[in-house]
């Protein structure tokens, strides 16, 4: 700072050949720009709305039912509904980067002694820059001379009443001078000057202007999606449940009507496939765009006492009577008959009936069942080294596998297991091989349920 106040004093300002090296050293000065979004990353944005791709789906569907025309119109609709807001987005970013060019000053600069008009942007630390009213403050700077100077800082402050400025010296050239107030020597990037002429040092540039580090603060605030997206997505996931609950009411009046529940289960699954649902574990299905279908496809999917969870936390709490809590010690079941829970509560004690704690033999067996259920497939080897244990621990439960895989029931390939598509309705059945809760011939839920 010293060296750069002597250039100041002297109003000479830098030499363009040290203006030049400090602008390949430090850079523009140029407020911090967010990351730009191209038009692959903008389709693929709006690819993951649900609406769009419930017109899709619906495309699809009427192509398999050969009805081209309807199909070819939902799938125009789809892609003219891309291309408009690819090309709404690109012109929005273009009108902004316009409006930023034009709102960069010019800058009336000091360089070897000689005035001259540079743009905003090539304005470094140390230059010797004039300012008179009407001007836009290219950078931070220390007001070195001035005459009845006042300056606008309310892009910074908020505060819209001009503010005096004075020049300062050597002695009263600080870091960390605060913004805002009367007779001070500094200016900042961005104010403007509504009265009175002066010559500055500039301090800082770029992101390491006062408005530079609230460009850079802005930057990392993470944007909410606008209220029409949000309410288009819950109702998007509203008509998806409302089609669950027909295709429950049809599989419920099939087997009624007609007697054939496994008829009208897979009647139910082909009407769900058909219109885009994805099946989720055993008995849910969701949309592609669907936080479990994101889960599941990520490998990250659990089940719980409630079914299907994108939620893998172990502390699971069960509020009401007959609840179950799941912690990483073991369940507790809440009392089961109403009266019981309330005076438990009145007294302020732990409405708890019983539990069980669970062992590391437990746990491992827990984490077979669960990945089972979710993924069909398991490497019963890596779960046993996640556990500490030995495959070699699994003998028993091996040899009754070997019954189901006679059966088509799992796909068995050395420690490898896989649930095959067309018998995933029996997965329960592989999974009680590795219950220890269970007696040969049960088929109820384990104690620990």
């Amino acid at each position: 700072m010293p060296s750069d106040f002597a250039h100041g004093s002297s109003l000479n300002g830098l030499s363009e050949t040290e203006a030049q090296r400090r602008l390949k050293l430090e850079g523009y000065n140029e407020l911090p720009k967010t990351e730009r979004r191209t038009p692959l990353r903008i389709v693929m944005e709006v690819l993951r709305e649900p609406m769009l791709a419930l017109l899709l789906g619906g495309g699809a569907i009427y192509f398999l039912l050969g009805d081209i025309k309807e199909a070819l119109v939902l799938i125009a609709f789809a892609t003219f509904s891309v291309v408009i807001t690819v090309v709404q987005e690109t012109r929005t970013k273009r009108v902004l980067e316009a409006l930023r060019d034009l709102t960069s000053p010019r800058a009336l600069v000091i360089r070897d002694g000689k005035r001259k008009r540079i743009a905003g942007r090539e304005v470094v630390r140390g230059d010797v820059i004039v300012v008179a009213e009407g001007d836009r403050v290219p950078a931070d700077a220390i007001l070195i001379a001035g005459d009845d100077l006042q300056a606008d800082e309310s892009l910074l402050t908020g505060e819209s009443v001009p503010v005096r400025k004075i020049a300062g010296d050597e002695a009263t050239v600080g870091p960390n001078r605060r913004l805002g107030g009367n007779d001070l020597p500094n200016v900042y990037s961005g104010s403007l000057m509504v009265r009175g002429s002066g010559v500055a040092l500039v301090t800082a540039t770029g992101a390491l202007s006062e408005i530079g580090k609230i460009g850079l603060s802005l930057k990392a605030v993470q944007g909410e999606p606008p209220r029409l997206q949000v309410e288009t997505r819950r109702l998007v996931r509203l008509f998806a449940v409302v089609g669950g609950a027909v295709s429950g009411a049809v599989v419920l009046l099939y087997g009624l009507l007609r007697g054939g529940w496994l008829d009208a289960v897979l009647a139910a699954h082909a009407r769900l496939v058909a219109h885009d649902y994805q099946p989720i574990g055993l008995d849910h299905f969701a949309l592609p765009s669907d936080p479990l279908a994101i889960a599941l496809r990520a490998g990250k999917l659990s089940r719980n006492f409630q079914g299907y969870t994108t939620d893998g936390a172990r502390a699971l709490i069960g509020f009401g009577a007959s609840a179950i809590s799941s912690l990483p010690q073991g369940y507790a079941q809440n009392e089961t008959a109403v009266p019981d829970y309330r005076q438990s509560l009145l007294r302020d004690d732990l409405a708890i009936a019983r539990g069980r704690a669970l062992t590391g033999e437990d746990r491992f067996r827990r984490d077979i069942i669960e990945r089972l259920m979710c993924d069909f497939y398991l490497d019963l080897e890596g779960a046993a080294m996640r556990h500490g244990r030995k495959l070699a621990s699994l003998g028993r439960e091996l040899e009754k596998l070997s019954t189901l895989k006679a059966h088509g029931l799992v796909l068995i390939d050395g420690p490898l297991l896989l649930i095959p598509d067309d018998m995933r309705a029996g997965v329960r059945l592989v999974c009680a091989v590795f219950d220890a809760f269970l007696e040969d011939g049960q088929v109820r839920h384990a104690a620990a349920v």
